[in-house]
C-alpha cells in the first residue's frame, strides 16, 4: 500500500516472510517504483519470498540481513513488460545472500544474470520452468557458461527452460545430488542441443533424470572425471528421444563410475555411446527388449567394446539378449547368477554368429540356460578358476 500510495521509504524495514503477488494499481506502482533508489529498503530477514509480476521489480531496492538465508525464493511474469526496470540493471548487480530454493518461471528467467547469489552458499533447488520460447528472450542472447549460479545440490528444467542449460556456469567443485531434465516437445532442446558436445560443464551429480525429448541433450553434458553416480535411468518410447544420442561416437559419453544403471525401449540403443570408469561395479545391469528395433543401433557396435566393470547380476531379456557379445566384463568379476532364456532363435541370432569362447564373463556361480539360449554356450568363456555352484540347462525341443 505504501508502495501505491508514494510513501517516502527511508527506513522501512520488513522481519518477516513477504509476498507480493498482485498489485491492482499497476500505474501507480511502476511509478513509484521507479523514482525509488536502489537498496533502499531495508528488509532485515526474509525466509520466503515470492514475487509475481510487477513485483519483481522491487528486487533491486531491497536490502537484506547479510547473513540471511531465504528459504524459498520464487519469481515468476507472465509479461515482458511486467520486467520494466529489473531487465536494466546490471548483470550480478542483485545481491541475495543465501538461497535455498531459487524458483524463476516464464518471463522472470531472464534477470537470472542480475541475480548475485552467496558465494558460499549452496543453492539446494534451482527450478526453472517457462511454458513458451518468448519467454527467454533476454536470457537466450547472452554468451554460454556466463551466468553464474556456483553450487547447486538440484537442478530441474522443465519445457523451453531446458534451452539455457549451456548458459549456466556451476562452481568447478560443484556436487549435484540431481539433475532433473524434462521435455515433451522436441523444440524445447533445440537450443541444447545446438552446442558442442561435452560443453556443459556439471561436475558430479549423483542422480541423473532425462525424460522424453531431454534425453537427447545428454551427448553435451560433461561430467567430472571422478563422479560416482548412484542412478542413471533412461527410458525412451520414441526413437527421436535418442537420435542425437545415437549420432555421438561410441564410448564418447562419459558417466564415470555408476551403481544403477537402468536403459528400456529405445534407450537401450545407446549403450555403446556410454563410458563407465574402469574400476566400475554395478550390482545388477538389467535389459529387456520386445522388439527388435528396441536394440537394432546397439548391436552394430563391435564385440567387446561396451565396457561395464564387474557386476554380481547380469539380466538379458528377449532381443537384449543379442547385445551379450559387445559387453566386456572386468577380467576379475564374480557373477553371482548368469541366467537366460530364449523362446525365439532371432533372440540369440547375433550371438550365435560370435566366436567361441569369445563372450568372457569371469566367475560365474549359477549359470542357467533355457531354450535356444543354450546355443549359445560355445561362446562363452569363464575364469580358469572358476567353481560353479549349478549348471541348469533346460530344452523343449530337439
Amino acid at each position: 500500500d505504501c508502495i501505491r500510495a508514494g510513501t517516502d521509504f527511508e527506513g522501512l524495514r520488513l522481519l518477516r516472510p513477504a509476498s507480493f503477488q498482485e498489485i491492482q494499481s499497476s500505474v501507480c506502482f511502476i511509478h513509484n517504483i521507479g523514482r525509488m533508489g536502489n537498496s533502499s529498503i531495508k528488509f532485515g530477514k526474509v525466509n520466503i519470498l515470492v514475487l509475481q509480476r510487477y513485483t519483481i521489480n522491487i528486487l533491486p531496492k531491497l536490502i537484506l540481513y547479510e547473513e540471511n538465508v531465504i528459504e524459498k525464493l520464487s519469481l515468476d511474469a507472465n509479461k515482458q513488460t511486467d520486467l520494466f526496470g529489473i531487465l536494466r540493471a546490471a548483470d550480478n548487480s542483485i545481491r541475495f545472500g543465501k538461497v535455498k530454493r531459487l524458483e524463476l518461471l516464464n518471463y522472470s528467467i531472464n534477470i537470472l544474470p542480475k541475480l548475485k547469489l552467496h558465494e558460499e552458499g549452496d543453492v539446494e533447488v534451482l527450478y526453472l520452468g517457462a511454458d513458451e520460447t518468448e519467454h527467454l528472450s533476454e536470457i537466450l542472447r547472452v554468451a554460454d557458461n556466463s551466468i553464474l549460479v556456483g553450487k547447486v545440490k538440484r537442478l530441474e528444467l522443465f519445457n523451453y527452460a531446458i534451452s539455457i542449460l549451456p548458459k549456466l556456469k556451476l562452481h568447478k567443485e560443484n556436487e549435484m545430488e540431481e539433475l532433473h531434465l524434462s521435455s515433451d516437445k522436441e523444440e524445447y532442446v533445440s537450443e541444447a542441443i545446438l552446442g558442442e558436445n561435452n560443453s556443459i560443464q556439471l561436475g558430479k551429480v549423483r542422480k541423473l533424470e532425462l525424460k522424453l525429448f531431454a534425453i537427447n541433450v545428454l551427448p553435451k553434458l560433461k561430467l567430472h572425471e571422478k563422479n560416482e553416480m548412484e542412478e542413471l535411468h533412461l527410458s525412451a518410447e520414441k526413437k527421436e528421444y535418442v537420435s542425437e544420442v545415437i549420432c555421438a561416437e561410441n564410448n564418447s559419453i562419459w558417466l564415470g563410475k555408476v551403481n544403477n544403471l537402468e536403459l528400456e525401449l529405445f534407450a537401450i540403443n545407446i549403450l555403446p555411446k556410454l563410458k563407465l570408469h574402469g574400476a566400475n561395479v554395478m550390482e545388477e545391469f538389467s535389459l529387456s527388449a520386445d522388439k527388435e528395433e528396441y536394440v537394432s543401433e546397439a548391436i552394430r557396435a563391435k564385440n567387446s567394446t561396451i565396457w561395464l566393470g564387474k557386476m554380481k547380476k547380469l539380466d538379458l531379456e528377449l532381443f537384449a539378449i543379442n547385445i551379450l557379445p559387445k559387453l566386456v566384463l572386468h577380467e576379475e568379476n564374480e557373477m553371482e547368477e548368469f541366467c537366460l532364456s530364449a523362446e525365439k532363435k532371432e533372440y540369440v541370432s547375433e550371438i550365435i554368429r560370435a566366436e567361441n569362447n569369445s563372450i568372457c564373463l569371469g566367475k560365474v556361480n549359477n549359470l542357467d540356460l533355457e531354450l535356444f539360449a543354450i546355443n549359445i554356450l560355445p561362446k562363452l568363456k569363464l575364469h580358469g578358476a572358476n567353481v560353479m555352484e549349478e549348471f541348469s540347462l533346460s530344452a523343449d525341443k530337439e
